[in-house]
């Protein structure tokens, strides 16, 4: 190699040219303090996608408790036969678990994304 200096000097050379100047004094503190709010946030979502996975566990499985005993429960509701009002539930609670399953697979997605 022909080069006058060695390879130390010209490496401390390229290092002090390569320094950046921050925008401003606070900069770095900004950025620092951005990541920490980031990071409450994620934990924050992550504690609702746990609440909201659970929440749907537990209306799922009442859905189904009730749509099996309510037949034996009752026999009349106001005017309504038990069959009619219980064919009316169950057609009510699968359009929304098939609904809300949509929603929380979706959380669940995002969720193993963070």
């Amino acid at each position: 190699m022909s080069s006058s200096s060695p390879p130390d000097e010209t490496l401390a050379t390229l290092l002090r040219k390569s320094k950046l100047q921050l925008p401003f004094s606070d900069f770095e503190d900004r950025v620092l303090q951005r990541i920490a709010i980031e990071t409450e946030l994620k934990k924050g979502v992550r504690r609702n996608i746990h609440l909201s996975m659970l929440f749907f566990a537990l209306g799922t499985v009442l859905g189904v408790f009730l749509s099996l005993t309510l037949p034996e429960m009752l026999t009349k509701v106001g005017n309504l036969p038990i069959d009619q009002l219980v064919r009316w539930f169950q057609v009510v609670f699968v359009l929304l678990t098939i609904s809300l399953l949509e929603r929380v697979l979706t959380l669940w997605k995002r969720y193993r994304s963070f």
